[in-house]
């Protein structure tokens, strides 16, 4: 049976705003995103066997990267925002990620988001569990911003040249692994000097976004 768009982000209705439904239009129609048939994933730990690296990404680690500064400064700094095992092969590096659910003000939480270096590096990620949104921009201030569905199966795609930030707007874990060339190094100064053109935010009690008054 033939999929459409919206199969690719139905799961996500319930949660997001009609706004934010006619975003993802944007990317399922250039096919950044498609979608496994994955009917169920029991993580046993978030602990992962024998990774090269492990990080954390605790509150105090992601000053600078939300908007709602008062928020921030009254949350949590030792709060886990996510988690991250990397393991590292011959020219390919796959890293699985956990990230919490969670807000400061009206903001969900959200990785730091990166480009790459070079630009041209790409990365691929399939989702395993929770529902989440990519951000996805590009260098170049006249493309528009992209917002990917993400949730159980789902494979996004980050092309070359655009950075990009996964944001949880669930109510359970957002996991994840994650595939990229070793040589790829993760840029995230532009991101924290910058920002990105779009917030993903809580209104009505469903997720929507809002552009970005501080976005240089």
């Amino acid at each position: 049976m033939s999929m459409t768009n919206e199969d690719l982000f139905r799961d996500l209705l319930p949660f997001v705003s009609d706004k934010l439904a006619k975003k993802f239009s944007e990317s399922t129609g250039i096919g950044v995103v498609s979608k496994l048939d994955i009917r169920s994933v029991t993580l046993g730990t978030s602990l992962m066997l024998k990774p090269n690296k492990t990080e954390e990404r605790r509150l105090k680690d992601m000053e600078g990267f939300f908007h709602d500064k008062e928020a921030f400064n009254k949350a949590d700094k030792e709060k886990s925002v996510y988690r991250i095992c990397y393991f590292n092969f011959d020219g390919l590096s796959c890293a699985i990620t956990v990230m919490s659910s969670g807000k400061i003000g009206n903001e969900y939480f959200l990785t730091k988001g990166h480009f790459h270096r070079p630009l041209e590096m790409s990365e691929i990620y399939i989702f395993l569990s929770g529902q989440g949104v990519s951000i996805l921009q590009r260098k170049d201030k006249e493309k528009p911003v992209l917002i990917a569905p993400l949730t159980r199966g789902t494979v996004a795609y980050a092309p070359p040249f655009y950075a990009h930030r996964t944001v949880n707007i669930g109510n359970d874990d957002l996991c994840w692994i994650s595939i990229f060339d070793t040589k790829a190094r993760l840029d995230y100064e532009p991101i924290l000097k910058e920002g990105f053109k779009v917030l993903v935010v809580e209104e009505d009690g469903k997720a929507t976004y809002v552009a970005n008054k501080s976005h240089i």
